[in-house]
């Protein structure tokens, strides 16, 4: 598959995170505008070796010290268009992008309006684009933080924020605490998603899929290991956005050749591919089909993912 082949092909990309999704030039300048940041002052190069982590708990050291840089309107409106540029040049017709403003506004005091505004300013320079933007409550916060950030967002939502999702990872996560808050989005007129099944267990990926009206899981590797919730994930048709170089990067999985990918495709459960955090795992869209062509997957298989994806628009 040669770049400009797929680039001509429609897509999506269904899982992305706003905060993760820098250019490198914008992370250096911002960083040079900052003395005490651990990033100030470092070449391309030494700032990429600083992302070559092996567990979720290094990737997340990493992703908070990127998350600090963002600051002002400008800035938001700045990553989103980098973002946008980003989608057309890979030739996506349609995004959804996470993104996560409780801790800019509950605990770095910045203006939601802002936030908003920035984002706002930069989907307008890109008509031609579909994206809708999902509020990632941070669970690690804690229930009452999230529920906070659903409610201040719900009160003056824009039109371009359309899901609702629950990201993070504990390995002891109990999934059930946060239905609440899946009610209240639903209930809102917001889609729902949620990180599920990337360091914790397959239990996350039933409670969800008994008591919501959840669409797509994110990563959901251990999945696999449940053939019963396998089969009816594949019943119902409930898609597992799957990042390979994310799952790799963060050690949810060891080698790509034995990825739960394989798993989901043979049981017949609908997979989209994505990138979700490409800045600190090195990566664009077009590596992620490259990585999923090496490691076996054909290409009438890829047609079909690329088509699939575009059913959420």
């Amino acid at each position: 598959m040669n770049f400009e082949t797929f680039r001509s092909i429609g897509k999506a990309e269904l899982h992305v995170h706003l905060e993760g999704s820098f250019r490198m030039e914008r992370a250096r300048e911002l960083a040079s505008a900052k003395p005490d940041h651990p990033w100030n002052g470092l070449a391309a190069e030494a700032l990429r070796r600083r992302f070559k982590t092996s567990s979720f708990v290094e990737f997340l050291e990493q992703f908070m010290s990127g998350y600090r840089l963002l600051k002002t309107r400008d800035h938001f409106q700045m990553v989103t268009e980098d973002l946008c540029a980003e989608f057309e040049r890979q030739g996506v017709q349609y995004a959804e992008v996470l993104y996560s403003p409780g801790v800019y506004v509950q605990k770095l005091h910045r203006e939601l309006v802002d936030i908003h505004e920035g984002i706002g300013a930069a989907l307008a320079q890109f008509p031609k684009l579909r994206v809708s933007f999902i509020l990632d409550t941070v669970l690690n916060m804690g229930l009452p933080f999230m529920s906070r950030t659903l409610e201040m967002v719900l009160h003056d939502r824009p039109e371009y924020v359309r899901g609702f999702s629950v990201g993070g990872g504990q390995p002891d996560l109990d999934m059930a605490q946060f239905l609440p808050l899946f009610e209240r989005a639903q209930e809102a007129g917001l889609f729902v998603v949620a990180h599920a099944g990337e360091v914790d267990g397959p239990e996350n990926i039933r409670t969800l899929i008994e008591h919501t009206d959840i669409r797509r899981i994110a990563h959901g590797c251990s999945a696999a290991r449940d053939p019963e919730l396998c089969r009816e994930l594949a019943g119902r048709q409930i898609a597992i956005d799957v990042s390979l170089s994310s799952n790799l990067c963060t050690g949810t999985v060891t080698n790509l050749k034995r990825h739960p990918i394989f798993k989901f495709l043979e049981y017949g459960i609908p997979v989209t591919l994505n990138t979700d955090d490409p800045f600190y795992f090195q990566t664009d869209l077009f590596n992620e089909y490259q990585l999923a062509e090496d490691i076996g997957i054909s290409w009438d298989k890829l047609l079909e993912i690329m088509a699939f994806g575009l059913e959420f628009r």
